[in-house]
């Protein structure tokens, strides 16, 4: 009897690709999604379904600078770390007072250091898109399209729940519904952007919580996801503790082969 597999593709969006006119680029990116490109064009029908994760923030986003000042009321620069000990020292606060508490105990409820990204996300502009030569391909296939991160008072790496649920808020827990959807087929391929972080968180979050705890049948395309720069070493102590734990980590082209 014939696998059923599905393919999971984290963020593969124009913000992420290394262009230069992309907010968050990741180096490799652009040469990932070619390699994917590939792999889909030379599969056929192998795939029985696609998910296909989109980075999707509001302009006041939690991660945006927009949302927090310094003690001289000058908003951060991209890529500076806010802590909660450096908050209650009032090294940074919440730009608008209604938001002081919650993003006091945001930071506190973190299990990494708050990063500021560059903004990015924003529906419908260009760098939101999927890259141009995947997006293509992806519509001779069945694919489902998840947006992930709209709600503004939480970051959202992984594509089931934000890294703190806001409190009421269902869309930013974990989704049991969309990961025993997943669960279901035979085989489940991760690839996409970034692998140190929405790649490893998506696929961290889906392991916790996989009804059936079968890892085996979890694939990483490593030539198909690049790390944060800065973030390398923490992209390759991860793929390794998952092979560790029965999880597959190879190359597109033995994938295929």
């Amino acid at each position: 009897m014939k696998k059923r597999s599905a393919l999971i593709i984290i963020d593969p969006q124009n913000c992420f690709m290394n262009l230069p006119e992309a907010p968050l680029p990741v180096t490799g990116a652009v040469s990932d999604m070619m390699r994917l490109t590939h792999l889909l064009l030379f599969s056929g029908t192998l795939f029985e379904r696609i998910f296909i994760s989109l980075d999707t923030h509001p302009s006041d986003h939690i991660s945006h600078a927009v949302r927090w000042v310094d003690a001289h009321g000058n908003h951060p620069a991209p890529f500076t770390i806010i802590t909660h000990e450096a908050y209650l020292r009032g090294e940074w606060r919440a730009a608008h007072i209604a938001d002081q508490e919650w993003q006091g105990e945001y930071l506190r409820l973190l299990t990494r250091p708050h990063c500021i990204w560059p903004v990015h996300g924003q529906k419908p502009s260009w760098e939101w898109q999927v890259y141009d030569s995947l997006a293509a391909e992806l519509k001779g296939h069945n694919c489902t399209y998840i947006e992930k991160g709209m709600h503004r008072d939480t970051e959202q790496f992984g594509i089931f729940g934000a890294d703190v649920p806001y409190p009421g808020a269902l869309e930013t827990e974990i989704s049991p519904g969309l990961i025993a959807k997943i669960d279901d087929f035979d085989r489940i391929v991760f690839a996409g952007e970034a692998s140190s972080h929405c790649v490893m968180d998506s696929v961290n979050q889906f392991l916790e919580h996989m009804p059936s705890k079968d890892f085996s049948k979890v694939v990483l395309l490593q030539d198909c996801m690049s790390p944060v720069h800065g973030f390398e070493q923490v992209a390759a102590d991860w793929m390794s503790s998952l092979v560790q734990r029965g999880v597959i980590v190879t190359d597109s082209a033995d994938f295929i082969s």
